[in-house]
């Protein structure tokens, strides 16, 4: 992946990507923030999978980038929930996360 401004550029690989945020000076918005709650966090243990601490199960909703839900991907934890989207075909996902945050992933081929 390369990022580029007026000034300079950046190379990285793709698969040493952990997150990704596009931030323009337009205040375009697409409807996917970064969560912002302060008792939630988000990890990865492992390439496709993500454990969200401090959100129940019942809160989170994971789909594909046409709408289609994905609900076999989301395991309850104690104290959060489980992502596993190793066993998804390629493609974007979204993880609604409560009102309003959601996090977005590219799922490529290994």
């Amino acid at each position: 992946m390369k990022i580029a401004n007026n000034e300079t550029s950046v190379e990285y690989p793709c698969t040493e990507i952990v997150k990704c945020y596009f931030v323009s000076e337009k205040e375009i918005h697409d409807g996917v923030e970064q969560p912002t709650a302060k008792d939630m966090i988000v990890r990865q243990p492992s390439k496709y999978v993500y454990v969200i601490e401090g959100v129940s199960a019942a809160n989170v909703q994971v789909a594909d980038i046409s709408g289609r839900a994905c609900s076999q991907c989301i395991s309850p934890l104690n104290g959060g929930v489980r992502i596993d989207l190793t066993s998804t075909p390629q493609g974007v996902y979204i993880i609604h996360i409560g009102k309003g945050q959601s996090i977005k992933i590219m799922r490529r081929h290994d």
